[in-house]
Parts: structure tokens; C-alpha cells; sequence
């Protein structure tokens, strides 16, 4: 058994006490886990976006079993717009979709929980949103050093832009010019 602290990427009920979770964790990167309540008085709901405590059986195989879980934070700031909650929901997909499964990832997951903590509070969540993915694409190798130069362009983004972000010096010419 083990402690881990992670987000919840997706969330799907299961039998009639059960929930299926794709969680992206501090010590264990994206794991995939089942949670079963032991009494039908403890049933919760489980959502994206909800930062969690677990104890997991880790093994070798791809659905870990969840002894417990605990919410620790549910980043209300991002429920408070429909449009932070869309960037927030995003910014996860994106994660899951760049880490292989069960690849620890520290110093990205606290990045991550900075900037969905960002994501409320800023005037300008477009901004935040651009912020992770250069840094994430920065940290993954996709994005060659000299386009990180041109932070400061990609900071304009809107979502739209963002879910077609592919990294490529004439989209990076788009997003600065047409900025939001």
C-alpha cells in the first residue's frame, strides 16, 4: 500500500458502489485505480478536477485498487466560470495525453496545481492556460528552446487556439497577431 496525492483526470461511476478514476499523482504520474465504498452511507461523487488523497495497491497491472480517498481540495475558484473550468479540463487532457502511464513527474504536477490555482484568480485564463502548455511543452521536448522565446505572443492565446496548438513557428505567428 501506498499514499499518493493526485488530481482526478476523469471520474466514472462503477457498479453500484465503485467509481473508476484516472488520476494524475504527484509520486506515480497518470495511474488508473478502482475505489470501492465499503458502506452505501459513504457513497461519494467523484469529478475531475478534484485533488485527492489515496491509498493504492500498487502492482504492475494497469487498474490499481483504491483502499481509500480522501478530497483534499476541489479548486472551487475553477467551478465559479464555465470558461476556467473548460481551460482547467483542457490543461488535464493535455497531461494525460503527453505522459505515459505510471511516469512520475514531481516538479509538473506541483506546476500543474500552481496554475489551475492561477486559473481563478487571473483576469486572464487564457494566459494562465498558454503558460502550462509552454512549459509543458518546454518540459517534454516537443517545443524547441527557441520558441520559448516568444512566450510573451503565446500569452494573447484563446482556448480554441490552444486545443490546436502543434508547436509550429506559423501558429505561433497566428496567436500573436489575432490574440484574444
Amino acid at each position: 500500500m501506498q499514499s499518493i496525492e493526485g488530481i482526478i483526470v476523469k471520474a466514472a461511476v462503477f457498479e453500484e458502489s465503485s467509481h473508476l478514476l484516472t488520476i494524475f499523482s504527484k509520486e506515480c504520474g497518470i495511474i488508473r485505480v478502482i475505489h470501492k465504498s465499503s458502506a452505501k452511507k459513504m457513497i461519494r461523487s467523484f469529478s475531475q478536477l478534484l485533488k485527492v488523497e489515496a491509498t493504492v495497491t500498487v502492482s504492475q497491472k494497469e487498474l490499481w485498487k483504491c483502499r481509500e480517498l480522501q478530497i483534499v481540495a476541489s479548486y472551487q475558484g475553477l467551478r465559479r466560470q464555465l470558461i476556467t473550468l473548460e481551460i482547467g479540463t483542457y490543461l488535464l487532457k493535455r497531461i494525460e495525453a503527453f505522459l505515459p502511464p505510471r511516469q512520475p513527474v514531481d516538479e509538473l504536477y506541483h506546476l500543474l496545481d500552481d496554475h489551475l490555482l492561477a486559473l481563478a484568480e487571473q483576469v486572464r485564463p487564457y494566459a494562465v492556460g498558454a503558460s502550462f502548455l509552454l512549459k509543458l511543452y518546454q518540459h517534454e521536448g516537443v517545443l524547441p528552446p527557441a520558441f520559448s522565446q516568444k512566450a510573451g505572443e503565446l500569452l494573447m492565446a484563446h482556448v480554441d487556439e490552444l486545443g490546436k496548438f502543434d508547436c509550429t513557428e506559423e501558429l505561433f505567428r497566428k496567436i500573436a497577431k489575432e490574440g484574444t
